[in-house]
């Protein structure tokens, strides 16, 4: 097996080696024209073979809240998100995009999608379904729930409050179509989201995890 032999002027030496098993075909690495920068990392480009520096690790984190109370809606989330700009709330990356409640990831990639909405009633209820839903077109004519949370309120002397939370790992492979929806939903006794703009009280938070 052949191998590139760099020696050290101390007499020991690094080697750069041909791989354990014969490839297909010939095969070629570039190397990128700079040197990176610290903390950067070697990888592939968006054309395979031709490295280049670029971030290691997670790239994307975004978070965005419940900036106002709304009774729960027996349907889709589409008012009242904003995304968190507070100084010691972590922001990585191209930010998500939100419009009527229809969130755009920047990036393809695996995200993990992190929800909680946090309720309150003076009522009792029974059940309180949080639910992450996806779609590959848009929400045009496809949409699938690929993640449930449930809670419920009994106590009925007062505001009483509970938090659901669900999460899940999205492929996105299209920017274009796939999209991300917060749906909830209760028994109809009047519950009410409880909110913050300035803290994690009603939120959902991407992260980049992986390429797709």
């Amino acid at each position: 097996m052949s191998s590139i032999k760099l020696k050290h002027s101390s007499g020991n030496s690094m080697s750069i080696e041909a791989p354990a098993t014969n490839p297909a075909s010939d095969l070629a690495l570039k190397l990128p024209a700079t040197v990176g920068a610290a903390g950067q990392v070697l990888k592939n480009s968006s054309t395979a073979g031709t490295l280049e520096f670029g971030a290691g690790g997670i790239t994307h984190i975004d978070t965005w809240r419940l900036d106002d109370d709304l009774t729960i809606p027996d349907g889709y989330i589409t008012q009242h998100w904003s995304r968190a700009t507070d100084t010691l709330t972590a922001q990585l990356g191209a930010a998500v995009t939100e419009s009527s409640g229809l969130f755009t990831l920047p990036e393809t990639g695996i995200w993990r999608i992190t929800c909680q909405i946090e309720c309150y009633s003076a009522n009792e209820c029974r059940w309180i379904d949080l639910q992450i839903r996806g779609s590959t077109d848009g929400f045009s004519s496809d949409e699938t729930t690929i993640a449930t949370g449930f809670t419920a309120l009994f106590d009925t002397s007062g505001n009483v409050h509970q938090s659901c939370r669900t999460s899940c790992y999205y492929d996105c492979t299209n920017t274009g179509n796939n999209k991300i929806k917060v749906f909830l939903q209760d028994t109809g006794s009047g519950g009410t989201t409880e909110s913050a703009a300035s803290r994690n009280v009603s939120w959902i938070e991407f992260v980049k995890v992986a390429e797709t």
